[in-house]
């Protein structure tokens, strides 16, 4: 089988980003609005099979149902891995349904957290989080009871202010970390600096920088969760 690979830069090229959310509607997906560049698998003129690549996320990927069972998600994997190399983003994540734990599982990505038989989230990287988790350990304060925010704040504000007080005055020390992606109208940087500044006085708090394994409800995908409630709900157990 002849298949051809091409990249499709979804922001610019309107015609080609209809015709791969077309292709993703017929089996049952949907395209992300912020998918920037989508690997497509092409046979006979048509698209049998792509995936997409937003910031440091593989998602969107699928097959045709003629080809499932070929090796094709696997060749999609690899296309979109050296795309995202060459990009300088090695640190991926994918999320996917736990039935294709395994077949990513194949391609060196290691499971990190699962919601039910919803959802799970993958990354390149058997030590990674496990590194992410002795930094924090270096931020450990003594007490009984540590509580942690993951805010966004876009921007922060007297409620934001009211809630970290309210969340500080229950524990003996509080994490408090900043979402970083900048999916927001305020930067991560003006963000981090409101914050600062809005929790000042507030003496039992550490502000910790945001990472990527805090994802924003913005950027979460649930392209293959079909009501939103379900993916509101996804997006709370991975985080958790």
């Amino acid at each position: 089988m002849n298949l051809i690979f091409k990249r499709i830069y979804l922001q610019k090229d309107v015609l080609r980003r209809e015709s791969v959310a077309m292709f993703l509607e017929g089996v049952g997906l949907a395209l992300e609005d912020d998918c920037e560049i989508a690997v497509c698998a092409y046979w006979q003129g048509e698209i049998v099979g792509c995936g997409s690549l937003a910031g440091n996320v593989l998602k969107c990927i699928a097959v045709s149902p003629v080809l499932q069972g070929e090796g094709l998600s696997l060749k999609l994997l690899t296309e979109l891995l050296t795309l995202a190399y060459e990009l300088n983003r090695s640190e991926l994540f994918l999320f996917t349904k736990p039935q294709n734990r395994l077949l990513f599982s194949g391609a060196g990505f290691w499971p990190i957290a699962q919601a039910g038989e919803l959802a799970v989230l993958m990354e390149n990287s058997s030590e990674r989080l496990a590194r992410f988790c002795r930094q924090l350990a270096l931020y450990r304060q003594p007490g009984k009871t540590i509580g942690a925010i993951v805010m966004n704040a876009n921007p922060f504000t007297l409620g934001h202010r009211y809630l970290v007080e309210q969340a500080a005055a229950a524990c003996d020390w509080l994490h408090l970390f900043v979402v970083k992606e900048d999916a927001s109208f305020f930067s991560y940087t003006d963000r981090w600096a409101l914050i600062e500044q809005g929790i000042a006085g507030i003496d039992n708090v550490t502000l910790h920088s945001g990472s990527a394994y805090m994802i924003s409800r913005a950027t979460f995908p649930g392209y293959f969760l079909k009501e939103k409630g379900v993916v509101d709900d996804c997006h709370c157990q991975i985080d958790l």
